[in-house]
């Protein structure tokens, strides 16, 4: 019987201090394995913004911190900057709001394959983990809408298994500063 490892993942949202993963995204990630991580193709990775349509942002990040039991944590980082055509499997955004989709450029593939490299090292120790974090960038947001701008956030995996909402629609203060 062949034994899989779990990896750990853990959405964050570093626009702010409170979000809402929903359900079904917790669902799919509870169950993502280290050899499916192994089998993305960097390439289709994708996250979508959905946000009101007067503001504009300008990349995701995608933080992973690999952590063998008993060593020292890696942690590495990919911006998903590339902007890409709105793909036609979104939800379509509602009046007043628009998708900003964004896809890994040659830069952010090199550091996934890096990560890749590290996780088949540490996969094979007891007690390895890997930790994900996921933030969105704005680039243009109007001051009336600043404290409070309307923020969702998709990731596509798979293209195979479609779009999945990591973070529900939330209310992001902009204003305040945020960990770098």
């Amino acid at each position: 019987m062949r034994r899989r490892r779990m990896l750990l993942i853990v959405p964050a949202l570093a626009a702010t201090a409170c979000t809402s993963v929903p359900l079904s995204a917790l669902w799919k990630l509870r169950s993502f394995s280290a050899d499916e991580f192994f089998a993305l193709d960097p390439n289709q990775l994708r996250a979508a913004v959905r946000t009101d349509a007067r503001a504009s942002f300008s990349a995701v990040d995608i933080d992973f911190t690999v952590k063998p039991r008993d060593a020292a944590a890696s942690k590495y980082g990919i911006r998903l900057q590339q902007a890409v055509a709105v793909d036609a499997r979104l939800e379509p955004a509602p009046a007043g709001r628009r998708w900003f989709v964004f896809a890994l450029g040659n830069e952010g593939v090199k550091v996934f394959d890096a990560v890749r490299r590290d996780i088949a090292v540490v996969r094979k120790l007891p007690g390895s983990s890997l930790i994900l974090g996921v933030s969105a960038h704005e680039s243009s947001v109007p001051p009336d809408i600043a404290k409070a701008l309307p923020m969702r956030l998709d990731m596509l995996l798979d293209p195979g298994q479609g779009w999945f909402t990591m973070v529900s629609e939330t209310r992001v203060d902009t204003t305040q500063s945020r960990p770098v």
